[in-house]
């Protein structure tokens, strides 16, 4: 639905009918579990409270 509007705007504005103003579309938000951080994504701690981050920084929590 918005790749259809956004050609429609498209060849308005190639047909010299441009159209002025904010288009907004209804959304639906969809959490799913391949958006999330993946494992490797998480810090690696160690038994005495210190991690690393993805750059191998280490923090202590």
């Amino acid at each position: 639905m918005l790749a259809a509007t956004a050609v429609q705007h498209l060849f308005a504005a190639l047909d010299d009918r441009r159209q002025q103003g904010v288009v907004r579309r209804p959304v639906r938000l969809v959490i799913r579990e391949s958006t999330g951080r993946s494992p490797a994504a998480e810090p690696a701690r160690d038994p005495g409270g210190r991690s690393e981050d993805h750059l191998g920084h280490r923090t202590c929590h």
